[in-house]
């Protein structure tokens, strides 16, 4: 690896490869839905890509699993945005059902959602990036640690007393 940032010494052709994995990646996982936004989409996460690029370690195809990442999101998004106007337009030409009350698993799941974000709203914000990275994004003790400048053993740690907190918390 270049002691130089990725972003100075990426080629144009390593560039393109990268997108058109990434193109890859919304035709593979989404199939021909997206067609008509798939390109506007691999820029998107190109772009958010370039824009963080500090934050962002070309180790282990990091570069690749961050704009993937960004594109699913963007992806999700524009499937949910998709889906938002073709409900809108079958409510709009069907009757409307009266409200069914939800079943009681439904209002389990949405009170345990909710008391994980009460727990998670009360760490503190380096625990909470600690956590969301490793849990959500998927990241490594050792990247977390690099990305913010401090010392494996403490993310291990904060890791591992934030589950911890969670299972307590949860299991009352």
């Amino acid at each position: 690896m270049s002691s130089k940032p990725w972003w100075t010494v990426i080629s144009a052709s390593e560039l393109y490869a990268l997108r058109a994995r990434l193109d890859r990646v919304v035709i593979d996982s989404f199939g021909p839905s997206l067609d008509a936004e798939r390109e506007d989409l691999v820029q998107h996460a190109l772009l958010v890509l370039i824009r963080n690029k500090e934050r962002v370690l070309p180790d282990d195809d990091g570069l690749f699993r961050y704009a993937r990442r960004v594109l699913h999101r963007a992806v999700l998004d524009c499937m949910r945005s998709h889906r938002r106007v073709t409900d809108y337009d079958r409510l709009a030409s069907a009757e409307i059902p009266p409200k069914q009350p939800e079943p009681p698993n439904l209002m389990d799941r949405d009170e345990k959602i909710q008391k994980i974000r009460d727990i998670f709203c009360e760490l503190c914000d380096l625990d909470r990036l600690v956590l969301w990275s490793f849990v959500v994004d998927g990241q490594s003790i050792n990247t977390i640690a690099n990305q913010l400048d401090v010392n494996w053993h403490q993310v291990a740690q904060i890791i591992e007393q934030g589950l911890q907190t969670f299972r307590q918390h949860l299991s009352d």
